[in-house]
């Protein structure tokens, strides 16, 4: 009928592919492999308790030992190691 406007969609009203940024709880650059989410998801936890075990007085944290030691394994291995999806999964990285 005229004077009714016709809801289609054009090429230009879809919606375009985020190509730098995917929407998740923190904004990431989709380039970033999960070894390097997974390396600052550990260094996040070590300066929210209080840094590397040989900071502390005796080093006997088993909370920071155990993230210090886990990123020490992290730095040994490939990105498609499968230590790295192993560690996504016990630091909950996505």
């Amino acid at each position: 009928m005229l004077g009714e406007s016709s809801a289609v969609t054009t090429a230009t009203d879809a919606p375009k592919p985020l190509d730098k940024f995917v929407e998740t709880r923190h904004a990431r650059r989709v380039g970033e492999s999960l070894k390097h989410r997974v390396r600052e998801k550990l260094l996040r936890q070590l300066a929210e308790n209080g840094g590397h075990p040989v900071e502390e007085f005796e080093g006997d944290d088993p909370r920071l030992v155990a993230i210090d030691g886990d990123l020490a394994a992290l730095e040994e291995v490939a990105d498609d190691d499968p230590l790295v999806e192993e560690l996504s999964a016990k630091y909950w990285v996505p």
